[in-house]
């Protein structure tokens, strides 16, 4: 990354919080963790705060994954299923879920999928989430 450009991490543990980053690159400190997988389920539950900023759009993309080669890759729509529900399992009851993704037409060849407004609006709907 940019030496000018901090991570998250960095900009949510300056203002006192305590931050978990979970991503497969393990990059800026986070734990190496598929979200197209289940996720162990001693996490589940345990955030105040869930945010998505721009990481689900690039689960399920095959080139992100460093792994043996028996491996099974999910399908891109099974990984972003379950990228979802690992974000609303993550979060406690009453908990907040911020996604700020590219939306659809705004970053051309950015991430596997591209969001339309609707799309949350019927996560939000399904899930029984206040907008």
């Amino acid at each position: 990354p940019s030496p000018t450009i901090a991570s998250a991490k960095k900009v949510f543990e300056r203002l006192g919080f305590r931050h978990t980053s979970l991503d497969i690159n393990g990059r800026d400190g986070a734990v190496v963790v598929d979200l197209s997988r289940p996720l162990n389920v001693s996490l589940l539950g345990s955030c105040d705060v869930v945010t998505n900023f721009g990481t689900t759009e690039h689960v399920g993309e095959s080139e992100y994954i460093n792994a043996p080669a028996d491996f099974e890759l999910k399908d891109l729509w099974s990984s972003q299923y379950e990228a979802f529900r690992n974000i609303h399992q993550l979060v406690r009851r009453d908990g907040l879920i911020i996604n700020m993704v590219p939306a659809a037409g705004c970053w051309a060849k950015h991430g596997a999928v591209d969001y339309e407004p609707r799309f949350f609006q019927a996560l939000a709907g399904a899930a029984g989430y206040e907008i």
